[in-house]
């Protein structure tokens, strides 16, 4: 596999980024990523601005509607430039520039994904459709992530369905990561189509009340079970088991299927835990206990048909003390129909 951060850590240390021409010209520092690749990329830093910027072949001129259609964000710019780079001269390239200094880190990752998903085609006509999938698939995470960091609150919340997801791996097998649907922002953080499971994490000694993000969480209509796993959690700065941590040993229960290891990082990524970013998360959790709950009749839940017309969309709490009578060994969970 080319490592895309290491092109572009040897182009940021190229001293041209550095000389000052007497001319004041503009040029790209620029390093091919491959010179198999189906479809030639090149990575390329600005002289004077000092800004990223890909560069993907094209063969011809894109269609104006063909370049409108390409998804965009605030970041980044993309327009089509006949240049002379490496061997092309006078061709036509789809430049993907870096719009803020600011966020260089994230456009490398998206630079970096980019680049490891093109060099996987093997044939250039599936180029565009690919971009745009790429594109669209990165503007839906801004869309959703303001910020490029999680929040103390997401970063448990993440922490927990991946705390469920290796129990899951463990005893279901490599198969259960395409039931995690949580980073997909779907209703049920796990589920195939008889089962669904919803993971919730305490961090407080005191109150055991678990949040409902909203009127469909708790309803089992469709599925032969819905269940409701409560973890209790310390918080722990610099100690404890991480975010980095059982993503790694997540990783290492996966290696052998490459497959299923691709769509858990993808997920991951639409979880909102950019790798290069993984430095920034230093709380760790250790699990005091867990619990199971069967979600049925008579569990204290509000439901959608319950609810007046026009009203929706509804957060609340549950109180767990009045959930006893539904409580269930928590790895029977794992003896019902993971099929």
């Amino acid at each position: 596999m080319i490592n895309i951060r290491e092109i572009i850590d040897r182009l940021e240390l190229d001293p041209k980024l550095e000389n000052n021409t007497d001319d004041n010209s503009n040029y790209l520092v620029a390093k091919m990523v491959s010179s198999s690749a189906v479809i030639p990329l090149i990575i390329a830093i600005s002289n004077d601005e000092k800004k990223g910027h890909l560069l993907i072949h094209l063969g011809k001129e894109l269609k104006l509607e063909q370049l409108k259609r390409l998804p965009t964000w605030n970041g980044i710019d993309i327009h089509q430039e006949k240049i002379d780079v490496y061997n092309f001269k006078n061709e036509y390239f789809l430049i993907i520039k870096q719009v803020h200094n600011s966020e260089k880190k994230i456009f490398y990752t998206f630079v970096s994904n980019l680049c490891e998903e093109l060099l996987n085609l093997k044939s250039s006509s599936l180029m565009l459709s690919t971009l745009e999938e790429i594109l669209e698939r990165w503007k839906y995470f801004f869309s959703v992530h303001s910020s490029h960091i999680l929040s103390t609150e997401s970063q448990q919340g993440l922490y927990g369905e991946l705390w469920f997801l290796r129990e899951l791996l463990k005893t279901v097998g490599s198969r259960s990561v395409r039931f995690w649907r949580g980073s997909e922002k779907e209703v049920h953080d796990f589920q195939n189509n008889k089962l669904a499971v919803e993971v919730k994490t305490l961090s407080s000694k005191k109150h055991y009340k678990v949040k409902i993000n909203n009127e469909r969480q708790l309803d089992d209509f469709g599925f032969e079970s819905l269940n409701l796993v409560c973890l209790y959690l310390n918080t722990i700065h610099n100690s404890g088991e991480g975010l980095n941590q059982i993503i790694y040993d997540i990783k290492s229960l996966l290696v052998s299927s490459p497959n299923l290891l691709q769509e858990f990082e993808s997920k991951l990524f639409f979880a909102g835990f950019i790798e290069s970013q993984s430095s920034e998360y230093l709380t760790g959790y250790i699990l005091r206990k867990v619990e199971a709950f069967e979600v049925t009749n008579g569990f204290p839940r509000i439901l959608g048909e319950s609810l007046p017309n026009g009203v929706g969309n509804i957060t609340y709490t549950v109180e767990l003390s009045t959930c006893g009578e539904f409580q269930r060994p928590f790895h029977d969970i794992f003896n019902l129909d993971w099929s």
